[in-house]
């Protein structure tokens, strides 16, 4: 064998001691050699130690309404108004989601200007995981279509927006999704 910088090599030989039922070398200094009647093989190859390892798919263990995103009263008319929440608890590897569909349902008397806008759903840090495509009237859906990566562990996200001066006073706005079929993951 030569190295491909410097050109210098080592000549790898196999010792004369050979177990005579090896086919193939057993541990990481053994070498079969053929070319006595007692061993068969292949010449000069060297057994290679690798780790074994088992790769398990993540899995949802839950995604929950986060109860630390406590409801309340939002303002009208200004971007970034709590909307609710979820919390995820993921195991074995992060998850990424592609699509993720929410419904929309409210209560009171929405004039037609009555659409959220601007909804985002924000990590713990306070970044932007992804934006929503607006709805087209109150009581449409929101979908995020831009790909999430839920890591290993209880994460908690909140939905955030803008909520129309078309909201009635009073009026409330309830999200909600189902994930096993509302969600598209990859």
């Amino acid at each position: 064998m030569s190295g491909t910088t410097y050109g210098y090599g080592i000549i790898v030989t196999a010792s004369g001691n050979c177990n005579a039922t090896a086919s193939t070398a057993t541990t990481a200094s053994e070498f079969i050699n053929s070319a006595t009647a007692a061993c068969t093989g292949t010449v000069g190859s060297p057994f290679f130690s690798a780790s074994t390892i088992t790769v398990a798919a993540g899995s949802v263990t839950s995604i929950s309404k986060a109860n630390s995103v406590a409801a309340g009263n939002v303002a009208v008319n200004v971007s970034g108004q709590v909307l609710g929440g979820f919390t995820t608890d993921i195991k074995g590897e992060p998850i990424s989601v592609q699509e993720m569909i929410f419904a929309i349902a409210t209560t009171g008397t929405w004039t037609s200007s009555g659409v959220l806008t601007n909804v985002s759903i924000v990590d713990p840090n306070g970044l932007v995981v992804a934006t929503a495509d607006q709805p087209t009237n109150a009581a449409a859906t929101l979908t995020f279509t831009d790909t999430i990566t839920f890591p290993v562990g209880q994460t908690t996200y909140t939905i955030k927006g803008k909520v129309p001066t078309g909201a009635p006073q009073g009026g409330t706005i309830i999200l909600s999704s189902t994930p096993s079929s509302q969600c598209l993951y990859s």
